[in-house]
């Protein structure tokens, strides 16, 4: 008895849909592609390892060596070498100038202290002459003042002349004086009171001077010295106002200057001039 195949009968194989099977080296394992190894026909893929392992060096990009490793400084190295170097330059040459600042300052007030005491540089000495230009001995100093209106005061001047100051009269309290002459003078300060002083500045020599400029007049006493530039008032006939004078020529006029009211009795005017030792007059 013949059984019947449950199966149906034998099928005829079904073709390739991708065309014939290679033949020979062209033949694809098909077992190998599930395990990972293919036939020569499929390049890569014939070694198993080929998963496993990194491809060798160069294998990628046929043609093209391995990029050499770096060596040196980066850029922004480099930018913040040169940076810091500039940096310490700038340092250097900051510390090198405060130096020599230093030293030419020293150096200038070493030049100043042997200038002050060059001899070239010397301080003249005032004299004080009587009415008939006589000198007078022991008078002219803080504690034994000149008299006003009777002595002249004379210092070398630098020409190899000579100025000659008169002080004709000493107002000590001269404060209504001194509104009189300007209503814009301000009053003088709290405690003090204007002293007004009157001159007459003789000048014999080759060349001229300014009177005023000439001299520095202070109002001494023994606790405050206040001098002619330490108010803005102004007399009625100002020293300033004569301006320069010739050999023989005299500017008369006015200093006016503050001095404390309790120490006017025992206070002195000073008069020197620029390169002279200052004489007293009262």
């Amino acid at each position: 008895m013949t059984g019947t195949d449950p199966y149906g009968p034998p099928q005829e194989p079904r073709s390739n849909p991708y065309g014939p099977a290679s033949s020979g080296a062209d033949a694809v394992d098909t077992d190998a592609v599930d395990t990972g190894a293919a036939g020569p026909g499929l390049p890569g893929y014939g070694d198993g390892a080929a998963w496993t392992s990194p491809p060798a060096a160069g294998a990628q990009g046929a043609g093209l060596a391995d990029p050499a490793p770096r060596r040196g400084l980066s850029r922004g190295a480099w930018i913040a070498l040169a940076a810091s170097i500039v940096v310490t330059l700038l340092l250097v040459l900051g510390l090198v100038a405060g130096f020599v600042l230093a030293v030419r300052s020293a150096a200038s007030s070493d030049d100043w202290s042997s200038s002050s005491s060059d001899p070239g540089m010397t301080t003249e000495d005032g004299t004080v002459l009587d009415a008939n230009g006589s000198p007078v001995l022991g008078v002219g100093t803080i504690d034994a003042p000149a008299t006003a209106g009777e002595h002249s005061l004379r210092w070398p001047s630098d020409d190899g002349g000579t100025i000659t100051v008169h002080v004709t009269a000493i107002d000590w309290d001269a404060d209504t004086e001194v509104e009189a002459a300007d209503p814009l003078n301000d009053p003088p300060p709290d405690g003090y009171m204007y002293a007004l002083v009157s001159l007459d500045v003789t000048y014999a020599g080759t060349g001229w001077i300014n009177a005023y400029d000439s001299l520095s007049v202070y109002a001494e006493s023994p606790s405050s010295t206040m001098g002619q530039w330490d108010t803005t008032a102004r007399p009625a006939q100002p020293l300033w106002r004569a301006g320069g004078i010739t050999d023989g020529e005299t500017a008369s006029g006015q200093i006016v200057m503050p001095v404390l009211r309790d120490e006017a009795a025992s206070s002195a005017i000073s008069i020197a001039t620029w390169n002279g030792t200052p004489l007293y007059v009262r």
